[in-house]
């Protein structure tokens, strides 16, 4: 056998370089999707959320699409991922389990920023907290109570609770004994 048979053995056959040509573009597809479903976020939610809140959400959904374009590209090189989904889907479970009051808090956030029944700078009472907000993270809202204290109440609380915002309405009504 001479050097150029070798040579030419190496060379993948034109069947396999089509499978590779169709693996790359499913995953180009893919990747290209995942930037367009960006652009489409970026215009709807953008102007509604706030970037700390948007950009794990954006995140997720991408790297989400571009994980599913990748397995399945994937699936006509023979490869075997069911047992690898169905270890993804186990341990995405447990996380769920593990993480309920923080996915909780994090969907109260979203939904406080898109209802703006509080925003920072009010003047508000939620359970035993009274005073002007500071800071509304996607997972907790910052109040300066009026002593002075700074109390940090979870979104999931400040969304199932009652909420006096006085700076709501221009007229109140103050009762004095």
């Amino acid at each position: 056998m001479t050097w150029i048979d070798s040579f030419l053995q190496q060379i993948p056959s034109l069947e396999n370089i089509s499978l590779y040509i169709g693996i790359i573009l499913s995953i180009a597809v893919g990747i290209a999707i995942a930037f367009i479903i960006r652009a489409v976020l970026r215009r709807g939610f953008m102007p509604r959320l706030p970037r700390h809140i948007y950009n794990p959400i954006e995140k997720i959904v991408i790297y989400s699409i571009i994980i599913i374009a990748v397995i399945s590209a994937l699936a006509p090189l023979g490869l075997d991922l069911s047992g690898l989904l169905l270890t993804g889907g186990v341990i995405g479970v447990a996380l769920g389990f593990a993480s309920q009051t923080v996915i909780s808090n994090a969907l109260s956030g979203v939904f406080i920023y898109m209802e703006r029944m509080v925003k920072v700078g009010d003047p508000i009472r939620v359970e035993d907290a009274e005073g002007r907000v500071i800071d509304i993270t996607l997972f907790s809202t910052v109040i300066r109570c009026w002593d002075g204290y700074i109390v940090r109440v979870p979104n999931s609380k400040v969304f199932d609770s009652l909420i006096y915002n006085y700076e709501k309405s221009p007229i109140r009504r103050i009762a004095l004994k």
